[in-house]
């Protein structure tokens, strides 16, 4: 899904990048151009035209963007299921993956991803 602005860098090159190949996701209140954006809500889906600065200074600093992550309704929940879609607990079903958060953490939490650069307001740390 990662937009390539140019050819692929040299090893050289990949060494003045930082994250080269470090795969990210962002919470759905993060706009991603050519993505759509939610904040978890369907009726709000808008189509960006720009990504937002976050997510541009990580594909800079080569991390590969993966995809976005569910998340409570306009970050307004601590269960993480107040959304049409949600995630599940990653290491017990039965339980809530906590936060508006969740998805992110679910994400992380699997090795899907290894950053998610999404405020954490202890999100991240709920489900503990």
């Amino acid at each position: 899904m990662r937009r390539w602005r140019g050819p692929k860098p040299s090893l050289a090159s990949a060494a003045n990048l930082p994250l080269y190949g470090v795969p990210f996701s962002v919470k759905d209140n993060i706009d991603v151009r050519g993505l759509p954006t939610t904040a978890g809500c369907p009726a709000f889906a808008h189509l960006p035209e720009k990504s937002a600065t976050v997510v541009r200074r990580m594909e800079d600093a080569g991390a590969v963007l993966v995809g976005k992550n569910t998340m409570d309704q306009f970050a307004t929940g601590l269960v993480g299921i107040r959304s049409p879609v949600h995630p599940v607990n990653s290491f017990d079903a039965a339980r809530i993956p906590g936060g508006s958060n969740s998805g992110s953490t679910v994400a992380v939490a699997l090795g899907f991803v290894s950053i998610n650069p999404s405020p954490v307001h202890g999100r991240y740390t709920l489900p503990a």
